[in-house]
């Protein structure tokens, strides 16, 4: 299967010696696109060409001119992706598609791969077979429950619903369909909101997912991220990361593929490849101010995705339908965030404006 592997970093991303290791011994055909940013070191540059002659892996580097001269061909896209933001990945999950990649699996440079069968894990999507489903009497299921804190402590994923974190019962399924996204989750750090991590530090240290991933069934809900991330080109025309709406950025963007995919029959798994989360520096304070439009506006967008009826045929399709129910209904949210989520509209109109069904 030909795949690419996407990250955006700031720093020289030493961790790609162990997916490049990965790599020589996996039988698929993997490449890499590496996006540079204003603050990324030139040394950045030298490391990727170097790992790229030791492992005769294809490693492109796309520099910042190189993307200011490429971006001239995709219409007004550069407006809505600023300089110095993990939302540069967009270029790379975007060159990735127009090479023909049937699988992009985007990454964080701090997530280091546990397992040896990494690649094997997240590019087993696609194919169309029956699964286990769990499903959730609120329609919303808690992927972390399945993760084991040191201290045993409960936590949610960063992005789930405030009025969703309580009980519910859950409930298995035999399903058929095909898995188009797969989220691997993390041992040590765990992607979660500012708040908890403000409140107590956590550090996940097994997981109860066994070989089999888990599958979201088509009666729940669940959010995924971009740090470990196995997306089939079908579904990138609905995957867009607004800046808009800071660290909510793929977050939103899971709730339209997940909406979608309900739709279109297919289904998201989580669990392996699982990775070491051994978390960048933040400041924790800015990354709360980045996420308050999505604590206080999430609720308001997921009662409009899940209240919209889809007809499309297509991811295409139907996100230009929810875009269009999202702005009808841009009233509905709090007056201080309209102006994020009106960008946050025309960004991702201009990013499916790319794709042809």
């Amino acid at each position: 299967m030909d795949a690419t592997l996407v990250l955006t970093t700031i720093n020289v991303p030493f961790v790609l010696q162990k997916y490049c290791e990965l790599i020589n011994n996996s039988s698929h055909n993997i490449n890499i696109i590496v996006i540079e940013d204003k603050k990324t070191p030139s040394d950045a540059y030298t490391y990727c060409h170097s790992l790229s002659s030791q492992f005769d892996i294809h490693i492109k580097f796309i520099t910042c001119s190189e993307q200011e001269v490429l971006l001239r061909s995709f219409k007004d896209i550069s407006k809505y992706i600023p300089w110095n933001c993990i939302q540069r990945r967009n270029i790379g999950i975007l060159l990735s598609y127009k090479y023909g990649s049937e699988v992009i699996i985007t990454i964080d440079d701090d997530n280091i791969p546990i397992s040896n069968d990494y690649f094997d894990r997240h590019l087993d999507i696609g194919k169309v077979k029956a699964m286990n489903c769990i499903n959730s009497s609120n329609s919303w299921v808690n992927i972390c429950e399945y993760l084991v804190e040191e201290r045993s402590s409960s936590f949610f994923h960063r992005g789930f619903p405030l009025m969703k974190r309580g009980p519910s019962i859950l409930s298995q399924s035999v399903e058929h369909g095909r898995i188009v996204v797969n989220a691997g989750l993390w041992m040590g750090d765990p992607d979660v909101d500012a708040l908890t991590r403000l409140s107590f530090p956590l550090n996940v240290i097994d997981s109860k997912i066994s070989n089999n991933n888990l599958t979201i069934g088509n009666n729940s809900w669940s959010p995924f991220n971009s740090q470990n991330t196995a997306i089939i080109r079908d579904v990138i025309p609905a995957y867009f990361l607004s800046a808009s709406v800071g660290r909510y950025d793929d977050i939103w963007a899971s709730y339209i593929v997940g909406k979608c995919a309900k739709h279109l029959g297919d289904y998201l798994s989580y669990g392996n490849p699982l990775v070491n989360h051994e978390r960048n520096a933040h400041d924790l304070w800015k990354d709360h101010d980045n996420e308050v439009l999505g604590l206080k506006t999430t609720d308001t967008f997921i009662q409009i995705l899940d209240s919209t009826k889809l007809i499309g045929s297509s991811y295409r399709e139907c996100t230009l339908e929810l875009l269009e129910s999202i702005e009808k209904n841009l009233a509905d949210f709090d007056s201080i965030f309209k102006d994020s989520i009106t960008v946050f509209i025309s960004g991702y109109k201009e990013w499916v404006s790319l794709f042809e069904d």
